[in-house]
């Protein structure tokens, strides 16, 4: 992002300075000493020794206020571009790996029987009847590829760990330069965080065929466990953040989409 080391207002004013330092300056001086007058006092040389100081001491207070002035800029345009790079970097490597993280999540849905889930979805609501806030669902599922699903649960929680560190990183070195960027860095290393280490758990046990572990992948509603968590970051990632900091546009990009792709469906 480029922008402007000096303003209008500063040019004008350092270049009226200059002119009444080196033309206007003089000029006053040398019409004074032209005439002798009772206000005068001093030689001439000794006023022309006070001005040329005087005069010194301004030109290098001025060229001192524009060095100034430029270094403040310089490190000021450089912070903008860290910060943009940053910023364009978190939200490609957060779409990234949140994509990885909803495949695994689909095919995770994909070892269950609708029915399964349905039924799932209407203990969920029955739950919420009773008590707002979501209860713990008891009992277990049979789950015939279970090897599987583990597989899938570890890959699951890769992803999850490697953009949990991605977004730590750049909350780190941001340091609030940016602050939606900062709110969503530290709102989604703390909710990677709590699942993972929930993730964790489930796997140390081997509870990997709890309703309420499995629930968190399955649920039809979008806003429920770590399924709707992950929409959700994607959602902001891709939808606000990504127009605002990368293209206001499609996010295939202008190459894929002035070609044809006849073996692409979506």
């Amino acid at each position: 992002m480029n922008q402007k080391i000096f303003d209008k207002k500063f040019l004008s004013v350092l270049v009226l300075s200059v002119i009444i330092v080196f033309i206007i300056i003089p000029i006053i001086f040398n019409f004074i000493f032209l005439f002798p007058t009772p206000w005068t006092k001093g030689t001439t040389s000794d006023w022309f020794t006070f001005f040329s100081g005087l005069g010194g001491g301004l030109i290098g207070g001025i060229f001192t206020y524009i060095a100034i002035i430029y270094s403040l800029n310089s490190n000021k345009n450089e912070r903008v571009a860290i910060k943009n790079k940053l910023s364009i970097k978190i939200i490609m490597d957060s779409l990234n790996y949140l994509e990885k993280i909803h495949t695994e999540v689909s095919n995770v849905q994909l070892l269950f029987e609708e029915e399964t889930v349905k039924e799932m979805d209407n203990q969920f609501e029955r739950q919420l009847e009773v008590q707002q806030g979501i209860q713990i669902f008891e009992g277990k599922i049979e789950v015939l590829e279970i090897d599987d699903l583990k597989e899938r649960i570890e890959l699951i929680v890769k992803y999850s760990d490697l953009l949990k560190e991605r977004l730590l990183d750049t909350y780190l070195e941001l340091n609030y330069l940016e602050q939606d960027i900062n709110k969503y860095c530290f709102d989604g290393y703390h909710l990677l965080d709590m699942y993972i280490t929930y993730f964790e758990g489930i796997t140390d046990n081997n509870d990997f065929t709890k309703k309420e572990f499995l629930y968190t992948f399955i649920s039809s509603y979008d806003n429920v466990g770590f399924k709707g968590a992950i929409e959700e970051m994607n959602k902001l990632a891709f939808d606000v953040l990504y127009p605002k900091y990368i293209k206001n546009d499609d996010y295939i990009g202008d190459f894929i989409r002035e070609n044809i792709q006849p073996h692409i469906r979506g």
